[in-house]
């Protein structure tokens, strides 16, 4: 089977550019897609959402109130996110830089990044990609949204939250009549790697390699598999069903602190906006199983 590869960062790009022209033809233009890639991209988007985004009228594409919503909350951020190519302007103010992994980025700062920009006008922030969600500082950053147990010996950061994690798979997914195991979306390395599965009178579940937590989190969301997952994601989708089957640690997201931060007042404000942000998140499992 083939890997997803999903891409958050370039679905909210297509999506902010078919709300700008109203046409998927240019929006694939201006990006450098085949309409169908467009279109593709948009369907991703919307299975992970679980929201219709956009309305396909002919050659005419608008976005719905949902699609709307989610196009605010991106715009913001889109404009901050640093990628290797991307030419910037440094502001007058140094700005706060950030690193955070997809996974964090979808389903953590994204759904609070309006309140952040409205509580912190002036400073500028920017992100940087973080190749995981462990604890490995992103070089050249003054703050990394990352998972660790506790921190190492001579790290500076701050406690978010706790993090649980289970193994789930999509409602639609599991209301099948399987004739096979299915999918079991898996990270290759300590502590996400997860033993073989057996499902049961089917047998063992057919190992899908991942590069990491994000290509799992698009894999369970749309209903190809099943997959380890923290239980933030699964209280945000209620289509997500905890099932039986591994056991992972408990971890603490923090915010890790770079060595020589820009700006501390301003990056101690930023802290305090973001523990009282995403605390809530944090709290709250599914209580279902399968």
């Amino acid at each position: 089977m083939e890997k997803p590869e999903p891409d958050i960062w370039r679905d909210l790009a297509v999506l902010l550019a078919v709300g700008e022209v109203q046409s998927p033809n240019a929006a694939g233009q201006a990006l450098g897609l085949s309409q169908k890639a467009v279109a593709s991209r948009l369907e991703q988007l919307e299975a992970r959402m679980g929201a219709v985004l956009v309305k396909r009228a002919g050659p005419r594409w608008v976005l719905t109130d949902a699609g709307h919503g989610l196009a605010d909350q991106a715009r913001s951020i889109a404009d901050l996110v640093e990628r290797r190519g991307r030419a910037t302007v440094e502001p007058t103010n140094k700005p706060v830089v950030m690193g955070c992994s997809e996974l964090f980025f979808e389903h953590l700062l994204l759904p609070i990044w309006y309140r952040i920009q409205r509580e912190l006008p002036v400073q500028s922030i920017r992100l940087r990609t973080a190749g995981s969600v462990l604890n490995r500082p992103v070089e050249g950053t003054d703050l990394t949204l990352c998972l660790a147990q506790s921190l190492k010996p001579g790290q500076e950061g701050q406690e978010v939250g706790r993090i649980s994690f289970d193994l789930f798979g999509h409602r639609r997914l599991l209301a099948k009549s399987l004739t096979m195991a299915p999918c079991h979306f898996s990270v290759e390395n300590d502590p996400f790697a997860v033993p073989d599965l057996r499902w049961p009178k089917l047998g063992a579940t057919r190992r899908v390699s991942c590069a990491n937590l994000a290509m799992v989190a698009a894999a369970v969301k749309t209903g190809q598999g099943i997959g380890l997952l923290p239980h933030f994601i699964a209280r945000q989708d209620p289509a997500l069903l905890r099932l039986d089957g591994v056991n992972v640690p408990e971890f603490s997201l923090w915010l890790l602190h770079g060595k020589q931060p820009s700006n501390r007042e301003q990056l101690n404000i930023l802290c305090k906006l973001l523990v009282r942000e995403i605390g809530p998140l944090l709290q709250g499992t599914q209580t279902m199983t399968h």
